[in-house]
C-alpha cells in the first residue's frame, strides 16, 4: 500500500507547475502479486493510454488516487502496484477474488466524475405495439455501449457491421409486460445511439451466469479489420485506440490482458510483461474496447 503523505508531497516536488504535455508515454507493467489484479491492470492501462484521460490527470490541480498513480507511470517508477485504486473504489474489489473488468470501469466512472462525462452517450429506445401502434419513446445516458456478438449468422464481421445490427435496426419479439393500450405483446425495439463524447466503451457481451459463476459464451464469429476501421457512431468518427482481452472459460480462473496502440503498432501488457505483438487474427478474445474521436476528414 502506497505511503499517501510522501507520495502527494513527491508528485507536487517533481511536477510542480509544470504541465507534462511534451513527454513521450511509455507503457509500463503492472504487478499483480495477489493473482487476481489482472481486471484492473488491464483497465488502468487502457485508460492511461488515451490521450485526453492522461493529460488530465497529469495537469489536474487536484491530486487524487488516479493522478497519482498516473505521475508516478509517467515519471518512470517502477513495480507499481493498483491496490490504491482498488481500496478506494470499495470493498468489492479488495478481496481476493478476481473480478469483471466491466464492473471495474462502472466503479471507476462512478468515482471520476470526468472519466463519466468523457464515456457518456445517449441511447433512445423505442418500443412499439404492432397489433395498435402504440409507441413509447425512453431515453438513457450509459457508459459503456453493450453488444452481443453471437446474434448472427454471419462468421465474420468488422465493427461497423456489429453497431449496425445492434443500433437502429427495429427488432420483432414478444414482450413480458402487455401494450398499455390493445394487452397485446407482440412489439417491435430499436435503440438508437444518438450523443456521443471524445470516448466510447464497447463491450462485447461474453459472459452468462451459470450456477452462479460469470461463465464465458463461446464467439461464434471473427472479428475482421479492427485496428485499421474508422468506426462511425451517431455519425462522428472513432478509432479503436485500446482493448481488453479475456483468455480462460470465466472470470473466475481467467486473465485479463490489455492492447495498447503505438502508431501502427500494439503493445502487449500483460500485469508486468510489456511487448510488442500482433493484434490477433480474428479478436477471439476480445471484450472491451477503447475508442477515441479522431478529426472528421
Amino acid at each position: 500500500m502506497w505511503a499517501l503523505p510522501k507520495i502527494i508531497t513527491s508528485v507536487q516536488q517533481s511536477d510542480q507547475k509544470v504541465r507534462q504535455n511534451t513527454t513521450s508515454w511509455v507503457i509500463r507493467g503492472f504487478q499483480n502479486t495477489d493473482k487476481v489484479s489482472c481486471y484492473a491492470n488491464a483497465t488502468l492501462q487502457c485508460l492511461f493510454h488515451l490521450n485526453i484521460i492522461r493529460k488530465h490527470l497529469l495537469n489536474s490541480d487536484k491530486l487524487n488516487i488516479l493522478s497519482i498513480l498516473v505521475h508516478r507511470y509517467e515519471n518512470g517508477i517502477l513495480n507499481l502496484s493498483i491496490y490504491a485504486v482498488r481500496e478506494y473504489l470499495g470493498k468489492n474489489f479488495l478481496t481476493c477474488i478476481k473480478r469483471d473488468a466491466f464492473d471495474f470501469f462502472i466503479a471507476l466512472c462512478t468515482k471520476y466524475d470526468f472519466i463519466k462525462k468523457l464515456v457518456e452517450h445517449q441511447i433512445i429506445s423505442t418500443c412499439r405495439c404492432i397489433t395498435c401502434g402504440d409507441t413509447k419513446i425512453t431515453t438513457n445516458n450509459n457508459f459503456i455501449l453493450s453488444i452481443s456478438v453471437n446474434n448472427s449468422n454471419k462468421k465474420s464481421f468488422n465493427l461497423n457491421d456489429l453497431l449496425n445490427i445492434s443500433f437502429s435496426h427495429w427488432i420483432k419479439k414478444l414482450n413480458d409486460k402487455l401494450c398499455e393500450r390493445c394487452e397485446g405483446n407482440d412489439m417491435l425495439f430499436k435503440n438508437e445511439i444518438t450523443l456521443t463524447k471524445q470516448i466510447i466503451i464497447i463491450h462485447l457481451i461474453s459472459f452468462s451466469y451459470q450456477n452462479g459463476t460469470l461463465v464465458k459464451v463461446p464467439q461464434k464469429i471473427n472479428l475482421c479489420a479492427l485496428p485499421k476501421s474508422k468506426i462511425l457512431i451517431a455519425g462522428q468518427p472513432y478509432k479503436i485506440m485500446n482493448a481488453i482481452f479475456h483468455y480462460g472459460s470465466c472470470i473466475k480462473n481467467g486473465h485479463f490482458i490489455s492492447m495498447c496502440r503505438e502508431g501502427s503498432s500494439w503493445i502487449e501488457a500483460d500485469d508486468t510483461q510489456v511487448t510488442k505483438k500482433q493484434w490477433p487474427r480474428g479478436a477471439k478474445n476480445i471484450y472491451i474496447l477503447f475508442l477515441q474521436k479522431v478529426d472528421n476528414k
